[in-house]
């Protein structure tokens, strides 16, 4: 089984808690969005007393500042393939199976309307298309924060990441358009929209001023390839709401962002 920990820190130096997360959840790879902590301050929390157990994943491209990767995986298994200024891939080399490992952060609802949205995620989807044609194979995952809802038109549409909310319809592969094939992704994140009472409704808080507001905001999302399916287990996914000891939400039952961040982290697995 590898876990995952996919978190937007809004620049929060927040080490002891990501330190606490991962340890309790005994994540593998965790994946920082808008980080601005010093690689080695965290890794003197990942690894106490010495221990070497993660190590920090670097790019020799250097061209995603907007990602910072952590994992317990040996960078000789865990290769840097190609990466732009919002995105950066990575070749997980298992026994078993490779995966490809896609991180991004797209661009801001603050500063860019629907339509550039919706054009640069077809950059992001062209940008993966790139790297499965050159590593030969579809067993990827992509993870972040994409600034967008599941339901909103670069996510589904083909032209975008083609995330569908259906393993039925994920596992036919692809669809044509217009006489060109669009591969899927399977978007779990639809499952934990309003996930109960217990539970917060999505990872991010705004509440808006404008006529339609959402208030809560599934922005942080994982897309899985059909050719991962077997291995990715929907009830392992999860928003985690503490670290262990403190919760990461106040008293309003929003993300505690004066402590901690205005999203919330995601845990997600692969059982392989």
């Amino acid at each position: 089984m590898i876990t995952f920990l996919l978190w937007n820190i809004a620049k929060r130096p927040i080490t002891k808690t990501i330190s606490n997360i991962a340890e309790i959840h005994n994540v593998d790879i965790i994946l920082l969005l808008e980080s601005e902590l010093q690689p080695a301050t965290l890794l003197i929390e990942l690894n106490p007393l010495g221990q070497s157990s993660y190590e920090y994943s670097v790019s020799p491209l250097n061209a995603c500042k907007k990602v910072q990767i952590f994992s317990k995986i040996p960078s000789r298994y865990f290769v840097p393939i190609q990466e732009d200024e919002r995105a950066t891939a990575r070749l997980i080399k298992l026994s078993k199976i490779e995966i490809l490992l896609i991180v991004s952060h797209g661009i801001s609802k603050k500063n860019y309307d629907d339509e550039s949205q919706s054009w640069e995620v077809g950059n992001l989807s062209r940008f993966i298309s790139s790297i499965e044609n050159r590593v030969g194979h579809k067993k990827t995952i992509l993870a972040g924060d994409l600034n967008m809802h599941p339901f909103e038109n670069g996510v589904v549409s083909a032209g975008g990441l083609h995330a569908v909310m259906s393993r039925d319809v994920a596992r036919k592969k692809s669809r044509f358009v217009q006489k060109h094939e669009y591969p899927y992704f399977y978007n779990p994140m639809w499952s934990l929209y309003s996930n109960g009472a217990t539970n917060p409704p999505a990872t991010f808080y705004y509440p808006s001023s404008n006529n339609k507001a959402y208030y809560w905001h599934m922005f942080d999302q994982v897309l899985v390839r059909p050719e991962l399916l077997d291995y990715f287990k929907d009830d392992e996914l999860r928003i985690i709401t503490n670290d262990g000891t403190t919760s990461l939400i106040d008293k309003n039952g929003i993300p505690n962002k004066i402590k901690f961040s205005d999203h919330l982290p995601v845990i997600f697995k692969l059982d392989l």
